[in-house]
């Protein structure tokens, strides 16, 4: 009969040091020795003398690598990133919804297309009132449509179902009408920072409300950005939004973010910085990284859309990892200088749609692969020349 002995140390008659074994003891018929004892290295060159089990983190080219029949083997991440990651992107899907905007006139069109494949957008329904100045939120199944501006600023909140086609329904109301803010979602609930309210004094205000996309019903309060602006621009993983302040107190741009986190009530708080100081960026995101795209940097000008205010209008694309705070990454160049686009992603790719170049409205729709730093690519056409309108995708 065998019988099984735990031991869990060994040392010598005087129990102050190492036993002295004549004959060196084994395992499995191998010295202890020569068992791997899971080392883990950091370096550019190939550790000397591994052991089967041994990791090497290849610092030189950020691979890992693990000894294995005499040889380093490369450990290779799952490259479904799309279900793979679906189960953590809940604000997203396959279709892409553009809504809303300025033609040359209020717009109600509602149009799609899908993300993955490229070419012109469909026709998909009608908002509840044409209005530009629109931003958008979604829980990937339904979305939402938050305030603008038809004559003035707007309360309003419609929805629809992204997965089929139709007109937009009343959802509920903002805490009050305001229009040149930014909208993002979490897939719980969408986010609406500042902006601009008709006839009150400030014009501009500091307010985050949340909606809750699943149950139609009213906006409620959040907390409060660190100052009240407008043209501000945002984004959000499945914890954390973040907003990039536009324009405050009618005075100049700012370069400033700032973040919350969705679960919990509260102010925001400083995150970094984009890399000059402008506002009316398009911006969206994938399950990690947040995106900016083009906008309009000036002094004290309010202006942006037109050539007769002093100012710049960009083409550059940035990044941020939306969980470290810290300033934005270079990511590559729009197709053109563009002010007020709007943007929406999958799991994987971004679209670039509308805006104004400096010389009139941009019917064009670029897209990027979010985690692959580069320039923007062609994708296809909007249904009409538009900016100031509102993006989201789902399924």
């Amino acid at each position: 009969m065998t019988k099984q002995l735990k031991v869990d140390s060994v040392v010598n008659v005087a129990g102050t040091g190492k036993p002295n074994f004549p004959v060196s003891p084994t395992s499995g018929g191998a010295a202890l020795s020569t068992l791997n004892t899971h080392s883990y290295t950091s370096s550019a060159t190939e550790p000397s003398s591994p052991k089967n089990g041994a990791i090497w983190w290849d610092s030189a080219n950020s691979k890992v690598y693990v000894y294995a029949n005499g040889e380093f083997k490369e450990i290779t991440l799952n490259t479904d990133y799309p279900s793979a990651y679906s189960a953590n992107n809940p604000w997203s899907g396959s279709r892409a919804i553009f809504g809303g905007g300025d033609t040359g006139s209020k717009d109600n069109t509602i149009q799609y297309s899908a993300i993955q494949t490229t070419g012109n957008t469909v026709d998909f329904g009608d908002l509840t009132v044409a209005r530009d100045w629109v931003t958008c939120g979604s829980n990937n199944s339904r979305g939402l449509f938050l305030g603008g501006l038809p004559t003035s600023s707007f309360d309003v909140i419609d929805y629809i179902t992204i997965g089929t086609t139709g007109n937009a329904t009343d959802f509920g109301d903002l805490i009050f009408g305001v229009y040149s803010h930014s909208s993002c979602s979490d897939g719980t609930k969408a986010f609406t920072w500042g902006g601009t309210r008709s006839g009150v004094s400030p014009t501009y205000h500091n307010t985050i409300m949340q909606t809750v996309i699943a149950t139609t019903g009213n906006a409620t309060d959040f907390g409060d950005m660190t100052v009240n602006s407008n043209y501000n621009s945002s984004c959000s993983d499945a914890t954390r939004a973040v907003c990039a302040v536009g324009q405050t107190n009618n005075s100049g741009y700012e370069n400033k973010m700032e973040y919350i986190t969705t679960a919990n009530a509260g102010n925001a708080t400083d995150f970094g910085d984009i890399s000059t100081q402008r506002g009316q960026m398009g911006s969206t995101n994938d399950a990690t990284r947040g995106i900016f795209v083009g906008g309009w940097g000036g002094n004290s000008n309010t202006g942006g859309d037109g050539g007769s205010t002093a100012g710049s209008r960009y083409n550059r694309i940035e990044y941020i990892t939306i969980q470290t705070a810290g300033n934005v990454t270079d990511f590559g160049d729009a197709n053109n200088l563009l002010v007020r686009a709007a943007c929406c992603a999958d799991t994987t790719r971004a679209l670039i749609s509308g805006g104004y170049d400096g010389s009139g409205l941009i019917n064009v729709i670029d897209y990027i692969t979010v985690q692959t730093t580069g320039n923007a690519t062609d994708y296809g056409d909007l249904l009409a020349a538009t900016y100031e309108h509102g993006a989201m995708s789902g399924d």
